[in-house]
């Protein structure tokens, strides 16, 4: 799994050179949520959640849907959050 975890990180910095310019909204140089129409080029994927991290990204888009903010679909937060966390190169974030 390290080899496979190595190679994921080196794909995640290879896409960090390629889009320098940084999205204002998220503030990622990948732009995670276009404008409607604008999703032709994406690739579809399905994926599998268990029903606790299905959960925390539903708690993300009640959050936003609450303080109608915008990308309130769990696609957008799914999205967001794989950015959010190959940016960082893979690493989780530890809260005490």
């Amino acid at each position: 799994m390290s080899k496979e975890s190595d190679r994921l990180k080196a794909l995640a910095r290879q896409v960090s050179d390629k889009h320098k310019d940084v999205d204002a909204k998220n503030g990622f140089p990948i732009n995670a949520n276009p404008p409607h129409g604008k999703k032709g080029d994406f690739v579809k994927i399905t994926a599998t959640l268990s029903p606790e991290t299905y959960q925390l990204a539903m708690a993300e888009v009640t959050r936003r849907k609450l303080a109608k903010a915008g990308d309130a679909q769990i696609s957008a937060v799914i999205r967001e959050a794989l950015i959010a966390y190959l940016m960082r190169g893979g690493e989780t974030q530890v809260s005490a």
